[in-house]
């Protein structure tokens, strides 16, 4: 299946920045590499289209870092690294061996290290209606604009919070599209935090700063109405949305009609395939999310399973880069190829990086900051769409004596859909939480079992007795 390639020294799962930056890096200390990836070109979601047909619509678009996109997809097509598209890993087994489906059929390879760059995913914002068509996350309305040059035909309405949304909401303007309204669910603003980060911000990427009060201005030249302290939000229709309602921070109501609804509550790390492999994870009490446990290095608790980008912890395209270097330099200096004070002295620029895109991230978290208030479902409100449980029945269950999530998820079968509790843990944790009285952190998540990714009986049953 992937030829002279089954037994790499280091195989990255994931190409965005992380893993880009990652494989240019191995290559260059002559580590034999190989980068897979469940699409069909690299670049991950923040780089999408940059190395494609619509690289020059990608170049103009707000937000988008055009020279330090090009250099780190220029180094890695130069590196010579072999590049495997639409290939989906589902499972990582105790010997480190890699389970890949992909157009050439089902198999496996066997690294002797191996590095996560998943990315994240878009923190799920269940309420009445959500599921409707006509409603979608910004995330996947980004990955539309970006793949296809593809915009909504009427006015939207934008709901949520956090930098993503203010960053598509240019994009969709820069591309003619059109912004009925937008419905901020962000809490009230934490200025003592928002102060204390902002010397370092200034200092550090003030043009990152200036960056994003740009993309504010625009919004407000723009006239565009916002609605601040959203709750009650409901999406209304039959087989499709025909309107919305929610309620604003005077506490006036509001129905409005209209065909499309983009939502966004934030981002988190995308820990399906780590948590699958074993690797313990921790609670992020400041950005309100588990991530995996890593050293500095990104290696996890698994040795030799390392991990980098926003799968890590969201930190936005340099600090992915400056991770997925971080990462190659130690594995490199594991097989011998760099010596430990070679190593410190390489790994000195990334950590600049590092360093300089935290104190950003630290405005950026400030300003953003999550707030569990608003995460109040109605008894209708489907959690589990796979399965569609709803919150109604997971209160009874919570109410009857189930606290831990694979209690519920045996009772309800919450969990057990396609996505593999993907896009209903994080509710259920934050409903066990609400309803208990106990910290999220306590609660944890489903247990994770392969795979890991969607796989069919077909796909599984192609495995030959080589490939386990």
């Amino acid at each position: 299946m992937f030829a002279d390639h089954t037994h790499p020294d280091l195989l990255i799962i994931g190409a965005g920045p992380a893993g880009l930056s990652a494989a240019s890096t191995a290559a260059a200390y002559g580590l034999h590499t190989v980068v897979i990836d469940a699409y069909d070109t690299i670049g991950g979601m923040i780089w999408r289209g940059m190395s494609g047909e619509l690289r020059d619509l990608a170049q103009t678009l707000p937000g988008i870092k055009n020279a330090e996109a090009t250099a780190e997809i220029q180094r890695f097509q130069a590196s010579g690294v072999p590049f495997f598209g639409q290939n989906r890993a589902w499972h990582i087994a105790d010997d480190k061996r890699v389970f890949v489906t992909g157009p050439k059929g089902t198999g496996s390879l066997s690294p002797a290290r191996i590095l996560l760059a998943t990315g994240a995913q878009e923190r799920p914002f269940p309420f009445e209606g959500w599921t409707l068509p006509g409603v979608m996350t910004i995330g996947a309305a980004q990955l539309l604009l970006k793949a296809s040059a593809t915009v909504p035909a009427q006015a939207v309405w934008l709901c949520g919070h956090g930098p993503l949304l203010l960053l598509y909401a240019n994009q969709l303007m820069a591309m003619g599209g059109q912004i009925a309204g937008i419905l901020d669910t962000s809490g009230p603003r934490a200025w003592g935090a928002i102060i204390h980060a902002l010397p370092k911000a200034l200092w550090y990427g003030w043009r990152d700063v200036a960056n994003g009060i740009r993309l504010t201005a625009r919004i407000h030249c723009a006239k565009i109405p916002i609605f601040h302290g959203i709750g009650n939000l409901r999406a209304h229709g039959d087989n499709a949305l025909t309107a919305i309602s929610f309620r604003d921070a005077r506490g006036n109501a509001h129905y409005v009609e209209t065909p499309c609804l983009l939502v966004h509550h934030g981002l988190e790390p995308g820990l399906q395939a780590a948590r699958t492999a074993g690797c313990a994870v921790t609670w992020d009490a400041e950005n309100g999310n588990f991530q995996t446990i890593h050293d500095f290095w990104g290696e996890t608790t698994i040795p030799h399973l390392f991990i980098a980008g926003d799968g890590a912890s969201i930190g936005g395209a340099q600090a992915a880069i400056a991770r997925g270097q971080l990462s190659a330099l130690r594995i490199a200096n594991q097989f011998g190829k760099l010596s430990d004070d070679a190593l410190v002295r390489q790994a000195e620029h990334p950590q600049k990086i590092l360093k300089a895109t935290r104190a950003t991230r630290k405005l950026i978290d400030a300003v953003y900051r999550p707030d569990t208030s608003h995460f109040t479902p109605t008894d209708r409100t489907l959690i589990c769409r796979c399965e569609s449980v709803c919150a109604g029945q997971i209160r009874e269950a919570i109410r009857s004596g189930l606290h831990a999530p694979d209690q519920i998820k045996a009772f309800t079968r919450a969990g057990m859909g396609a996505c593999q509790g993907q896009q209903c843990a994080g509710s259920l944790n934050a409903m066990v939480a609400q309803e208990t009285g106990r910290p999220p952190e306590t609660v944890s998540l489903y247990r994770r079992r392969p795979p890991f990714a969607p796989l069919t009986l077909g796909e599984l049953c192609a495995l030959d007795e080589e490939a386990g």
